[in-house]
């Protein structure tokens, strides 16, 4: 063999090659747009579930805003029961002191009577 035909090999399987490696990327290429493709329509797909998403949480502000007139009666409905709670403890005070003051005149009484025992 001489020179000549083996540089004609060498191009041929430098060429050759070259032939697979455009193959690849093209294969390379494609497999990308495929993929991009893929992304498009993932995109698309989350699009709605966005939008019904957006609508849950503005329903759930809306459902939180119609709540809020609501609390304020109860809130108050609390503060009252508290507030009667607390003259209820008040009157429980008073009554035990009026319990007291009265055993304390029972027994001034008691002192007094055998004070005029003791006198006659």
């Amino acid at each position: 063999m001489n020179i000549s035909s083996h540089l004609d090999e060498s191009c041929d399987l430098l060429e050759m090659s070259c032939d697979m490696l455009e193959m690849s990327c093209d294969m390379l290429e494609m497999s990308c747009d495929l993929l991009k493709m893929s992304c498009d329509l993932l995109k698309m797909s989350c699009d709605p579930l966005e939008k019904s998403c957006d609508m849950l949480e503005k329903s759930c502000d809306l459902l939180k805003m119609s709540c809020d007139p609501l609390k304020k009666p109860c809130d108050m409905l609390e503060m009252s029961c508290d507030l009667l709670k607390m003259s209820c403890d008040l009157l429980e005070m008073s009554c035990d002191l009026l319990k007291m003051s009265c055993d304390l005149l029972e027994m001034s009484c008691d002192l007094l009577k055998m004070s005029c025992d003791l006198k006659k």
